[in-house]
């Protein structure tokens, strides 16, 4: 086969419903191509014929502009390499799409990726194959810049389609339970741990996180916005993000009856779509030194890219996480996505989540229902044979398994908070990257790998074998108790020494506007650690007797004040 290169996998993307692709032209049909701008996923923007190049020469990128008339929207550096994002117009395409293709395809490979991609995204593809060949491009230096899926369970709208509104159908509060969370809050909460999250469709002052947001600047890093208003998180407007975080970290006691996983955690936002975002976004993530990194993205690879020996897989944001493999404590969360498929060996290849069985650092979380409020199963649901994102989770080696159908969180409008649900391993990855919250908050010194190796060996053994196809087999469901106590013992503690301990004492304003507890033998200061200790909320019990839960002078913590777990009236 001659020398080719798929630049970027084939990008799978339902808008609305999944309705077929448009047919494509016959081989040798001129095609008139048009320019045209698509809303992808929460309303982010699909700019067709952008293309990435990797160390592209003066040269290269002058006939790039001449010839192609293409404009630099980006530049990037990864470690020793430079990436730069190009963007066309129609008028650059190449006449004939037949024409473009590699002299040795066959009809059948022409028909697959027919099938397979969308007219975009077949154009694009086609503009590359062009440049490769008339600028002197080696494979694997030019590739496309697809947006990501959001592991979501439909498609019935362009923003926040897990979303289910009311409880029906649910057992509240089972996802916590069965996990051993709410076990795992006697000894921690995620306080003094800072997470990182990927998405799209965020939102500001909710009750559930406002708190413990972290603004940095740079958080939206979409190329739409990054220049306009950097550090605007509700651009393009959603709500997948907000649903998202509202899982792994939503409050604890501020009145709305839900919860996250971590509920003292704080929460890092950052904006993205497409691959190009997705790896600014890792990069300005990881230069804030949080604690945990996820990312509520996937992208496919069409059917049969293996046959396609020159073949390059999403090169620059793999060299992304690459990169922060090289920092062993920072543990990379990563939904398996909801095909009911391998994530390799299947239909199609799944990136990033392919990593998880072979990059120390990252954690890919499958996903797990409570099926009629009594059993805990694999989500797998083999008898649909069609349909975009409902087959159950994605699998393979590596994984931890984590709560994915009808989690009830709080509805995502902060000006009415209403009952809803989140399905999906959209739901499922930020559970794990709260998880991780837990642990990391008591064992700093372990690596990402000792955590997940901790998660994956403390986890329940569910019935696998039907989606695995091997009689016997099992996987891992997440304890976060388990792993907890498991984390303190690796790192030399006492777990009963973890255990929130009791106070109480006369509740009182201290000098410095914070608040304390006056007990018979000591004075403490309480860490803002609930809502109820925020400016205006615990006024009706100050200078009355309070009783409460937490911890002070935990072994190996440096902070003297008390973290506070629950208050309440004496």
């Amino acid at each position: 086969m001659k020398q080719f290169t798929l630049w970027g996998p084939i990008f799978v993307l339902c808008l609305s419903a999944c309705q077929s692709l448009p047919d494509l032209p016959s081989p040798h049909t001129q095609l008139p191509f048009a320019q045209s701008t698509k809303t992808g996923p929460a309303g982010l923007q699909i700019e067709p014929f952008q293309l990435m190049f990797k160390q592209p020469s003066e040269r290269q990128l002058a006939l790039l502009k001449q010839r192609w008339q293409g404009e630099i929207r980006d530049q990037m550096a990864i470690g020793k390499q430079a990436w730069v994002l190009v963007q066309f117009s129609a008028s650059a395409l190449p006449e004939s799409l037949y024409t473009a293709l590699p002299e040795a395809w066959q009809e059948q490979e022409y028909l697959a990726l027919q099938q397979e991609m969308s007219q975009n995204h077949w154009q694009t593809l086609m503009l590359a194959e062009d440049i490769r060949r008339e600028a002197g491009f080696q494979p694997g230096q030019i590739q496309l810049n697809p947006l990501a899926e959001l592991p979501q369970t439909s498609q019935k709208t362009p923003s926040f389609n897990d979303l289910q509104t009311g409880l029906a159908g649910t057992e509240p509060g089972w996802w916590r339970r069965e996990t051993g969370v709410e076990r795992a809050w006697e000894f921690s909460i995620g306080t003094a741990v800072r997470v990182a999250w990927l998405d799209v469709g965020f939102k500001r002052h909710h009750p559930e996180v406002e708190r413990r947001l972290i603004l940095t600047g740079d958080n939206n890093q979409t190329l739409a916005w990054n220049g306009k208003d950097p550090e605007n998180i509700t651009l393009p407007v959603g709500d997948h993000g907000a649903a998202s975080i509202m899982v792994g970290f939503a409050e604890r006691h501020n009145g709305v009856p839900s919860v996250g996983v971590a509920p003292n955690a704080q929460v890092l936002p950052y904006v993205a779509g497409s691959v190009w975002e997705a790896a600014r976004a890792l990069k300005a993530a990881a230069a804030q030194k949080p604690d945990v990194i996820g990312m509520n993205f996937a992208w496919p690879m069409y059917p049969g890219w293996e046959k396609l020996t020159d073949y390059s897989e999403y090169l620059l944001l793999k060299a992304v996480i690459q990169e922060l493999g090289k920092e062993t404590q920072l543990p990379l969360v990563i939904p398996a996505h909801n095909y009911g498929e391998p994530i390799t060996g299947g239909p199609r290849e799944w990136f990033p989540i392919n990593l998880a069985a072979t990059q120390a650092n990252v954690l890919g979380v499958g996903g797990v229902e409570f099926k009629d409020g009594k059993t805990l199963q694999v989500w797998f649901n083999p008898d649909i044979l069609t349909g975009y994102n409902s087959r159950g989770s994605n699998y393979g080696a590596g994984l931890i398994w984590a709560p994915s159908v009808a989690l009830d969180i709080a509805g995502s409008d902060p000006a009415g908070v209403l009952p809803n649900q989140m399905s999906g391993t959209s739901a499922s990855a930020p559970f794990m990257a709260g998880v991780m919250a837990l642990l990391r908050s008591r064992c700093p010194d372990l690596s990402a790998r000792q955590l997940i190796d901790l998660l994956l060996n403390n986890g329940k053994s569910l019935d696998g074998s039907q989606i695995l196809g091997k009689p016997g087999a099992t996987v891992p469901f997440v304890q976060a108790d388990l792993a907890l106590a498991a984390c303190l013992r690796a790192s030399g503690k006492n777990p009963t020494q973890y255990r929130a301990q009791h106070f109480s004492g006369i509740l009182e304003k201290r000098g410095d506007g914070a608040w304390g507890l006056k007990t018979e033998t000591a004075r403490y200061k309480l860490m803002a650690t609930l809502s109820e200790l925020q400016p205006g909320y615990p006024q009706l019990l100050e200078g009355k007797a309070v009783a409460l839960r937490g911890w002070q002078k935990l072994p190996g913590h440096m902070s003297e004040e008390l973290e506070v777990l629950e208050l309440v009236a004496d």
